[in-house]
């Protein structure tokens, strides 16, 4: 991650729980984001449509190609939302598995005692997870 040179202000023990939530963010706080965004199929349809306005892809698709990635892109992930809902075992309130999971990130904040998982600035742990 440093290519063998750990920064000044870095210790082994330091860097070995970066790389901890760095994990955890990839492993854990990752899988309780998309069956949040596509918690609902309407849900699900205004992620998809806001994609296509700020995207502007009536600026570059014909409208018969928004519409089909639209609609079939809202669909297709509101079905991968619940079936990472499953897979991952998350509360039928999905909205409250995310709530659980940025708390125990927080509670790791309180516990440092610093606005930062890196304490006064960030490191790649907080860049992980935000």
């Amino acid at each position: 991650m440093y290519h063998g040179i750990i920064p000044k202000d870095s210790t082994k023990e330091t860097i070995a729980e970066e790389r901890k939530w760095r994990k955890w963010a990839d492993d854990v706080l990752v899988h309780t984001l998309s069956p949040n965004v596509y918690r609902t199929k309407d849900e699900a349809l205004q992620a998809f449509t806001w994609f296509s306005e700020v995207g502007h892809w009536k600026d570059l698709f014909p409208v018969w190609e928004q519409y089909l990635v639209v609609y079939v892109g809202a669909f297709a992930m509101w079905i991968i939302g619940k079936r990472l809902k499953k897979k991952y075992s998350l509360k039928d309130d999905v909205r409250q598995s995310l709530y659980d999971e940025c708390n125990v990130w927080l509670r790791e904040l309180k516990r440092k005692g610093t606005e930062f998982h890196g304490g006064i600035r960030p490191n790649l742990a907080d860049l992980a997870v935000y």
